[in-house]
């Protein structure tokens, strides 16, 4: 196999390696610019774009002592990628893990893909094949709640064998009409306790839903998300650890610059300067994703915050011609109540060396476990002993 290699310390080089017969050639680099630039035409979800790689990659990959290793993929000897992958690599457990930079803070892990991926499994092994040659170095491949779509396109990486389902769904809404014609359809009880919970709102004084766009606008919501979240998950007795020096600076630069950039929104909806509830998400093509959500607590709990903090994102968004609201991963009452739709997200662990193969046999067993909860409880348990 031919290749051409330069060294990874230096972020503007380039690795490339192909075969006269292959169908793919793949080229990987520490150059973000570089990568973005060659991938600018591909699809990507909210968590691939530019928007969020460049915090991320900046702030929460050192912080994580993780590298990045950007790798790109053309196809039929052409210089359009046809996909691309924003890996990061850790030591985890004495083995050289990559995965599709997340940190805990993205809702989806996804390659970005251009036209000419692949659309057979047949053809996504061929490519997968010459990707794991340009992974020297690695143990371990993690792909977890991955799209079966990226925007228009299928997910290549999806059609791989080992694939599992996530635990996992995304859920979204996508809106025909307006907000009203919404509440309508989502049946007359959902309709007339919108309608109750904007009463009361109305009766708690003068209120207001605002998106924060000075620095002073934006400090001050995005202390009242925290000290809301914090106060949230105290009371649930989970752990809060997106107030570390590192998330608050990610989140920090996020909102600072996505802001300005019209990628990242805050909001808030307060009664008498009050702040009730608070909203967090990034807008990407003509999806709005919600991703931190935060109410007041009890004090205010009979006006629903939550719901009518979003109603009123629905409407701010429906006015620039965003339609489709994206909830993220997890299952909650107030999606539900939303009328969000699940669809279904992948998971695939990919051993490249022979001491890696126990940890991805241990992640498919822990997969599949989760199709029989009562089994899977037991082995928690005795895990735990």
């Amino acid at each position: 196999m031919a290749s051409v290699t330069g060294t990874l310390d230096n972020a503007t080089s380039v690795e490339r390696t192909g075969a006269a017969t292959a169908d793919f050639e793949v080229e990987t680099t520490a150059d973000l610019d570089l990568f973005l630039e060659r991938t600018a035409a591909a699809e990507a979800t909210c968590f691939q774009c530019e928007g969020w790689l460049r915090p991320l990659v900046a702030i929460l990959a050192p912080a994580a002592s993780a590298r990045h290793l950007f790798v790109m993929v053309s196809k039929g000897g052409s210089d359009r990628v046809v996909a691309g992958l924003p890996l990061v690599v850790t030591r985890e457990h004495g083995l050289t893990v990559a995965t599709i930079a997340s940190f805990g803070v993205s809702d989806y892990a996804a390659p970005l893909v251009g036209a000419g991926a692949p659309t057979t499994a047949a053809e996504a092994a061929r490519m997968w094949q010459c990707i794991a040659s340009r992974l020297s170095g690695i143990d371990l491949v993690r792909f977890t709640t991955m799209p079966e779509q990226v925007g228009a396109r299928v997910n290549p990486l999806v059609l791989l064998p080992g694939t599992l389902p996530s635990r996992h769904a995304a859920h979204a809404v996508t809106l025909d009409g307006t907000v009203e014609d919404y509440l309508r359809a989502r049946g007359k009880k959902y309709r007339k306790e919108a309608e109750r919970c904007y009463r009361l709102l109305e009766k708690a004084g003068r209120w207001v839903f605002h998106r924060a766009e000075t620095d002073d606008e934006i400090v001050a919501a995005y202390t009242a998300l925290t000290l809301q979240q914090r106060a949230r998950r105290e009371r649930a007795g989970d752990a809060y650890f997106l107030d570390r020096p590192e998330y608050v600076s990610f989140y920090e630069r996020l909102m600072d610059e996505g802001s300005r950039l019209g990628f990242a929104h805050l909001f808030k909806l307060t009664v008498e300067g009050e702040t009730i509830a608070t909203l967090f998400g990034v807008t990407h093509g003509s999806a709005f994703t919600l991703l931190r959500i935060s109410t007041a607590g009890d004090a205010w709990r009979q006006l629903s915050p939550g719901r009518l903090i979003v109603l009123e994102a629905m409407r701010y968004f429906l006015a620039r011609g965003v339609r489709t609201f994206d909830m993220g991963i997890g299952a909650y009452a107030f999606k539900d109540g939303l009328g969000a739709e699940a669809a279904p997200l992948v998971d695939l662990t990919i051993p490249l060396t022979f001491k890696a193969r126990p940890a991805a046999l241990l992640a498919r067993a822990k997969e599949k476990a989760r199709s029989y909860p009562r089994l899977f409880d037991f082995a928690k348990r005795l895990a735990g002993r």
